[in-house]
């Protein structure tokens, strides 16, 4: 069960970006997961299972006689944009340097998609006509029914109320900051996935 028998598939990205949809479909759907390991050269008769970057490090929480800790591929749930961004990325480099194989998988998510889905969660529908009370919680707020955006999520989306533009930029720097982190690791080449076309990409694909 220790982190050198492990071989961990790290799935990053930006909140709304298609992270736990895609780790929930390879879970439930072996053929949809053999599918993905395939193209990441993973070998497709291992178990697979989720497990967190704060748990992989901790060599008591794995050490732990569970079905959690004995896959033998880790999924790991990476937020860009979350505000434990720094932790995960010090765990990062610890899973790196003791882990048995480590593959990374880039949901990637053009702005407007993005854009979209962020406001829908929130409840801000800008093609609705809405009383005034209602535009100015849904401006200024997170929504309701439990959503709770990463601060740097929400400035995006704020900023991207008053200037899309502006907005798309500092989307885009956040996406390219990452990717000059994750190109630091020689051994780990990264594969990028727009969640909306289904298609792969071997490079970073350009922002619509």
């Amino acid at each position: 069960m220790s982190l050198a028998n492990k071989h961990i598939l790290v799935i990053a990205g930006p909140s709304a970006c298609g992270k736990t949809t895609l780790i929930a479909e390879m879970l439930n759907n072996r053929r949809a997961a053999n599918n993905l390991l395939a193209k990441l050269g993973l070998d497709h008769n291992l178990s697979i299972g989720k497990l967190t970057l704060e748990r992989l490090v901790d060599s008591n929480k794995l050490n732990k006689k569970s079905r959690k800790n004995q896959v033998d591929i880790a999924l790991v749930h990476f937020d860009i944009f979350s505000r434990y961004r720094k932790a995960r990325a010090l765990e990062f480099e610890k899973v790196v340097r003791s882990a048995k194989s480590v593959r990374l998988l880039i949901l990637y998510s053009p702005f407007r998609e993005w854009l979209m889905r962020m406001n829908q969660r929130s409840n801000y529908i800008l093609s609705v006509r809405l009383s005034p009370l209602s535009v100015l919680k849904g401006f200024f707020c997170a929504g309701s029914k439990g959503f709770r955006p990463s601060r740097k999520a929400w400035i995006i989306v704020m900023v991207s109320r008053f200037s899309k533009g502006l907005g798309k930029k500092i989307y885009k720097y956040e996406y390219t900051r990452w990717d000059k982190y994750w190109l630091k690791y020689n051994n780990i080449l990264p594969l990028y996935f727009d969640s909306c076309s289904g298609k792969f990409f071997e490079n970073f694909p350009d922002f619509d």
